[in-house]
């Protein structure tokens, strides 16, 4: 695979996963995971623009100028380090209905298809295409914990963010 197909690949991908989130967005009408499914939206729409440049960059000079990718979603570990501290203080949610469960499924297994794709494009390509996709491999895995911390707290697993809430050992 060369970087030109390994783009419009992934702009293929992450126009499907905005699709799911956009479509998601519009059906929950529970506000915790609208709201997450707003912000991921958006993560969504910029990586489209960023992906859109780089091919536009590409097909014009025959190299990119790998530029920043910010994300609004931390990495998981530093999700998971502030947490450690708040575990014990978290509260269950009341129950929320399954329709909303069934959309972040949905976003899970397309968030984790995804990185998988940006971790294999990346294998395939020479340094300058590992680059271009090094970026989307992490913040693929920031989007994953994300959508797995709020599927986890919506079925009440006593985790968080793969924190425990409670243990049964005396510490």
């Amino acid at each position: 695979m060369n970087l030109d197909q390994a783009i419009r690949l992934a702009l293929e991908y992450e126009a499907s996963v905005h699709q799911i989130y956009r479509e998601a967005m519009e059906k929950t009408a529970d506000k915790s995971a609208k709201r997450i499914f707003e912000v991921l939206c958006a993560e969504e729409r910029q990586h489209l623009a960023y992906l859109q440049d780089c091919l536009e960059e590409w097909q014009r000079m025959g190299r990119i100028q790998v530029k920043n990718l910010e994300t609004a979603i931390p990495a998981p570990e530093v999700i998971e380090r502030s947490l450690r501290d708040i575990g014990q203080t978290l509260k269950a949610r009341p129950s929320r209905r399954k329709h909303e469960l069934e959309l972040l499924k949905k976003a899970l297994a397309a968030e984790i298809q995804t990185g998988n794709f940006y971790s294999d494009v990346a294998r395939q390509l020479d340094a300058e295409g590992q680059e271009v996709f090094k970026r989307f491999v992490e913040i693929e895995k920031g989007h994953t914990a994300i959508v797995q911390a709020e599927i986890d707290s919506m079925n009440k697993w006593g985790f968080w963010f793969d924190t425990p809430e409670f243990r049964l050992e005396n510490e």
